[in-house]
């Protein structure tokens, strides 16, 4: 009897290890997400998360735009139509709205919070939300006062008190773990509030952040002696010049290095650590972690744009619409795209339209169908496909088109290509094509029924399987394709 009973618990903790991988073969099965209620005369908004799970939807009902979260009818009487915050920079799903007379409303996840901010003065400012877990953190200018919320609680409030006199876009911060900072002004001094101390007085602060794992603060700062990168409370660099365009401090993943921008008697710079100054009159492309180092892009005093990967630089070709850089997974391949775009004129002095795009890897130019609006690259750091847009110039006005090539065969001609996207490998390519106000999924040249709105899709690590999700009248469905042929 022990000895079956021992078996047993076995078996239990045997299938709590298999748990994640049960998960991952039920994003591989189709089903119904939700059926949206008839109370829902139409529909205005939907969105599902990659995961398949997490969806909202809103809808005109008989008292206003009503919303719907996994399921719960989380807002009625709503006023207006949401604006999704882009769902890449956090796991959380974060929409804005209005209510009454025209006053901004938050909905993050299945949380509404009603601000008693004025859309029309956009007085909603600074909006953070952490990374992964549930946390939200903004600036509301409320009643003639400037509040600062945390999760929807009221943490701090007066007229005076909020936003440093350097009014950085950057204001606000939150991480995973709750912890926050709000820049913040008194007595003609500026401030960093945070949850459990206050860094100043100085004559100037901005931009506020914290490093991934959450564990130490930056911020520029300027005194009566100079002007400064702060670190946890303490000066770790000094900077020269402070002004507002001074800043973009970004961390590695463990916060053990800070790429920042810095301005040296009028002249402007990004270093890493204090080291290795590169000239940058204007930024092209903020900073990030790709890859195991910092990538940026930097235009300099004589209007020329690089791309600096590392130890690496690479000096862009003089194109227009310059794409932000992609990296290959292995660091190997550094590519962007570029077009040339609009009218010319002829020797005769004739009117000549020019639409030409180009797609740059490690500085080798290779000419596109036409103007580039997207590309996607494979682990192995190739071209899997991009977006080549046809345009035609009418009277001052462009009009356009959008086809996706893959291998340099072009597909369907669409109004709008969406959510591009390939398999590890880069020989399965999907993306949504807009048409005539219906939606249509794509995996390389097979085309779906027409739906109302698709979702961007996922692929299964071996790139034999897609799901992606898609609204049909008042349906949301989780679709799959399997094809153990790869698709050309």
């Amino acid at each position: 009897m022990k000895r079956n009973i021992f078996l047993l618990a076995l078996i239990v903790i045997f299938l709590s290890m298999i748990e994640p991988s049960k998960a991952q073969v039920d994003k591989f099965k189709e089903r119904v997400i939700a059926t949206i209620p008839d109370s829902y005369l139409t529909v205005t908004f939907a969105y599902v998360a990659p995961d398949g799970e997490t969806y909202v939807y809103a809808g005109q009902k008989n008292d206003g735009i009503a919303v719907t979260y996994n399921g719960k009818e989380i807002a009625t009487g709503l006023n207006s139509g949401l604006y999704l915050y882009p769902p890449e920079k956090s796991k959380n799903i974060l929409l804005e709205g209005s209510w009454g007379a025209e006053k901004y409303v938050l909905i993050f996840n299945d949380q509404v919070f009603k601000t008693q901010a004025n859309r029309a003065g956009m007085y909603l400012e600074s909006v953070s939300q952490s990374p992964r877990e549930p946390h939200i953190a903004y600036l509301a200018k409320e009643n003639n006062k400037q509040n600062f919320y945390v999760d929807g609680q009221l943490i701090v409030t007066n007229a005076q008190y909020l936003g440093s006199s350097m009014r950085s876009n950057r204001e606000v911060q939150i991480t995973d773990e709750g912890l926050w900072a709000v820049t913040a002004s008194r007595d003609k001094k500026d401030f960093i509030l945070t949850a459990n101390r206050e860094f100043g007085p100085f004559e100037h602060v901005g931009q506020p952040v914290f490093s991934p794992d959450g564990k130490h603060l930056a911020f520029f700062a300027k005194d009566e002696k100079g002007s400064y990168i702060m670190l946890d409370g303490e000066v770790k660099y000094q900077v020269g010049d402070f002004y507002y365009r001074s800043g973009d401090i970004t961390f590695n993943p463990d916060g053990s290095s800070m790429c920042f921008r810095t301005n040296k008697n009028g002249a402007y710079y990004y270093t890493v650590d204090g080291k290795n100054e590169f000239p940058a009159k204007n930024v092209k492309f903020f900073p990030k972690w790709v890859a195991g180092k910092f990538l940026y892009g930097v235009e300099t005093d004589d209007n020329k744009v690089n791309i600096v990967y590392g130890d690496k630089t690479f000096e862009c070709e003089k194109l227009d619409e310059l794409s932000e850089p992609i990296v290959s997974k292995d660091g190997n391949v550094i590519a962007y795209s570029g077009n040339l775009s609009g009218i010319t004129f002829t020797p005769n002095g004739e009117q000549k339209q020019v639409f030409e795009g180009y797609i740059v890897l490690n500085g080798v130019k290779e000419k596109a169908l036409s103007c580039v609006k997207k590309f996607v690259l494979s682990d192995i750091g190739k071209i899997a496909a991009y977006v080549a847009e046809y345009r035609q110039i009418n009277q001052n006005q462009i009009f356009s088109q959008q086809v996706v090539v893959i291998n340099k065969q072009p597909g369907k001609v669409y109004k709008k290509i969406e959510h591009l996207s390939c398999s590890n490998d880069g020989k399965n390519i999907a993306y949504v094509g807009l048409d005539n106000d219906k939606a249509y999924f794509v995996l390389g040249v097979q085309e779906s029924e027409p739906y109302d709105r698709v979702f961007p899709p996922i692929f299964s690590d071996d790139g034999t399987k897609v799901a992606y999700a898609a609204q049909k009248g008042h349906q949301l469905l989780w679709k799959v394709i399997e094809n153990k042929k790869v698709i050309k």
